[in-house]
């Protein structure tokens, strides 16, 4: 098991070193003042900007998750995968080409939300902030698309979906996923993690498989970028990941470059 776990934090210690070398391809953010208060912000905003800043909290929540899973918080582990996969879909649904290269409505959409401010008053109690946010079930459907070389759109919106769902219980605390909480001698529910249960083995896992999404969601962005170099590197990550875990990709960076070729 400490292997298992040392394996899994050496992998997402390279994706942070990757996400860094991405970094130095944008400007560097500037102090500004926003209601009154000082804060870090970019001066320019773009689909590539936004992509790799999803891509820095995917690989801190990676992070959050495998120090919860050193611990037993399996449900906390759970909870912070589901954040994960959303992160992956979120990155994918931005790489999603249109003709000429164009962002599409649902995109802008998404753009705006995303760097839109909290709040646009200083009294946070007085704000008029509304967010127009894009529905998961189109950021599915927009996934899909890219699945078509290896499925058809129906079974691959489907398929993100189940796994957008499949989680959610442990995100809005649902019954049957409390009570995963429960057992041992004499049986109780372990609010303070579940080191010594089966259940730290039947989760690792599932943030191992979040690891390796991750992953190829970093090519991606990597590639998304025109990071040359660093493309072949997250690349060659995957590859080695692939080989030690035995996970294998569904082709999404294939058919996402098959299909900006085609525009």
């Amino acid at each position: 098991m400490e292997k298992d776990n040392k394996f899994i934090g050496e992998s997402i210690t390279r994706l942070a070193s990757i996400y860094r070398k991405m970094e130095v391809n944008f400007e560097r953010p500037v102090i500004v003042n926003i209601q009154g208060t000082r804060e870090i912000r970019h001066r320019e905003y773009t689909d590539l900007l936004a992509c790799f800043l999803k891509g820095v909290k995917m690989v801190s929540t990676l992070h959050g998750a495998l120090v919860l899973l050193e611990s037993g918080c399996v449900q906390e582990v759970a909870a912070l995968c589901r954040m994960v996969n959303d992160l992956n879909s979120e990155i994918a649904f931005l790489t999603v080409p249109h003709v000429g290269q164009s962002l599409s409505p649902d995109q802008t959409r998404f753009l705006e939300d995303f760097f839109q401010e909290e709040y646009d008053q200083s009294d946070p109690g007085l704000t008029s902030q509304k967010r127009a946010t894009v529905s998961v079930k189109k950021i599915h459907a927009a996934l899909a698309r890219i699945s078509e070389p290896a499925m058809n759109p129906s079974d691959a919106q489907e398929m993100h979906r189940t796994m957008h769902k499949s989680m959610s219980g442990y995100v809005h605390g649902a019954y049957a996923h409390i009570m995963d909480m429960y057992g041992g001698d004499p049986p109780h529910f372990h609010t303070q993690g579940m080191l010594g249960t089966p259940r730290v083995a039947q989760w690792r896992p599932l943030l191992q498989s979040c690891v390796h999404r991750s992953t190829v969601t970093t090519v991606g962005v990597a590639w998304k970028l025109g990071l040359q170099e660093v493309y072949e590197e997250a690349s060659q990550v995957l590859r080695e990941y692939e080989q030690a875990t035995g996970f294998k990709r569904e082709g999404s960076v294939r058919a996402l470059k098959i299909k900006h070729e085609a525009t």
